[in-house]
């Protein structure tokens, strides 16, 4: 038991086990990855087969690590163990699974346990993989999709960032990478009532596998394609259509007859101009040094070139003010200062020249501070931009201030603009279920 609880601290991504002949966490040898969607309009389903190999030469209990859309649902679980034996997945109430797995791996049964950790991350136990030989792990689960200017934007998450935590935590101490080399399989078949106008992957678009197919039967279906792509970072693809803006309404039969119906649509909003006032909150903390990514291209940096691309674009008569947090914060203004020449160029040497030197994520109290109506004209609307890794565990805290600041009931005066915050995720290992729950 002891030994097991210390493998579920050691958070590698894939199978990992406790090694007989030194007691050492290793991960599983990974042979290999397929990844199968299928896109309908703004639904994805998702097919994930894993298969690797325990080379020890006695039975293991593993852990198994992966992440997944926040908003995603799993429909199906199963493993495919080498000597022909299928287990497949039932929902359990979460002690009696626990139950009921402990007691199968006891009596030496080919067993799993699988649960949400974090809305985006779940853990799975693999019990009893039998010595010198495979199995393979298959995952099905279904995901609504989101716009990203004119397009639909597919997201496969692919990796799983360290996050801070405020207070310490075994279980929030996620740290998880795949091992060297894993390649994956990857196609994903886009079905739009539209007709499609082009499949991009800003992610893995510039590599050398990447294909887009066109079926020769519809010009509203078409197939992305990836062969033997790095497990490091997520992918995205983006699909344009012809109508992006045109209503939609599915019809589906289900295997027992019965009838699901969804309805899509992507209006086209108009804004108007009012007084605004912007806070950048730019995470300075360790993690966005890089880590294991390539010099010049750290979580920082992009963070430098995105902060100055905003300076520039602000519009005239705006107020704005930065923000930089670590373990603790700092603001460049007192208070927002009023967009000039002479603010602009203060601000600019301060993008030049910041970097990840502010210790931990705390973005908690950054936050706080930006929401604060002191010292500024409520009257305009307050646009707070967080850029930051997102490698934190305390996603609850920060949606619940959020909620509450931005809300109209939090404005003192009914006339007054309420205040909105957006977030800007940095790096390969951003939590996407804090970057959409701030979003909501």
């Amino acid at each position: 038991a002891k030994q097991m609880s210390a493998l579920e601290d050691t958070m590698l991504h894939g199978l990992i086990g406790r090694m007989s002949l030194n007691d050492e966490c290793v991960a599983l040898p990974m042979v290999g990855v397929q990844v199968k969607v299928e896109v309908h309009e703004l639904v994805a389903q998702v097919q994930i087969s894993q298969i690797y190999k325990n080379t020890d030469a006695q039975s293991l209990e593993t852990i198994y690590h992966f992440p997944i859309d926040e908003a995603a649902s799993v429909c199906s679980f199963s493993a495919e163990y080498g000597d022909g034996e299928v287990v497949h997945g039932v929902v359990r109430e979460k002690s009696t699974a626990r139950q009921q797995y402990k007691r199968a791996v006891n009596s030496g049964q080919q067993a799993q346990l699988m649960e949400a950790i974090r809305p985006d991350i779940f853990k799975l136990k693999v019990g009893n993989i039998p010595a010198k030989s495979e199995m393979k792990i298959n995952l099905t689960y279904v995901a609504p999709l989101k716009i990203e200017g004119e397009a639909v934007k597919f997201l496969l998450p692919m990796h799983i960032g360290a996050r801070y935590s405020p207070t310490p935590s075994n279980e929030l101490a996620l740290n998880t990478k795949w091992k060297e080399g894993s390649r994956a399989e990857v196609s994903v078949k886009f079905s739009m009532q539209s007709p499609i106008k082009s499949l991009s992957s800003p992610t893995h678009g510039s590599e050398a596998s990447w294909s887009v197919q066109q079926h020769a039967q519809s010009n509203r279906e078409q197939t992305a394609s990836l062969v033997g792509t790095e497990l490091t970072r997520d992918l995205v693809i983006l699909c344009e259509v012809e109508e992006p803006h045109e209503p939609r309404a599915f019809v589906e039969v289900g295997r027992t007859g019965s009838l699901a119906g969804v309805v899509s649509f992507f209006p086209q909003i108009e804004f108007r101009d009012c007084a605004r006032e912007f806070v950048f909150v730019v995470d300075r903390s360790g993690s966005m040094s890089g880590g294991w990514e390539a010099k010049g291209n750290a979580q920082i940096d992009r963070a430098r070139e995105a902060l100055m691309l905003f300076l520039r674009a602000l519009p005239p008569q705006c107020y704005f003010n930065i923000i930089g947090f670590g373990s603790s914060f700092s603001p460049l203004f007192e208070t927002a200062k009023e967009y000039s020449s002479a603010n602009l160029d203060v601000a600019t040497q301060y993008a030049k020249h910041m970097s990840a030197d502010m210790g931990g994520t705390e973005i908690l109290p950054a936050l706080q501070y930006a929401l604060n109506d002191t010292g500024s004209n409520t009257s305009r609307g307050k646009q707070v931009f967080v850029l930051t890794d997102g490698q934190v565990s305390n996603e609850l805290e920060i949606f619940t201030l959020v909620r509450q600041k931005c809300s109209r009931k939090a404005q003192r005066d009914p006339n007054d603009e309420a205040s909105r915050v957006f977030c800007l995720g940095i790096g390969r290992g951003v939590s996407h279920h804090l970057v959409e729950g701030i979003a909501r």
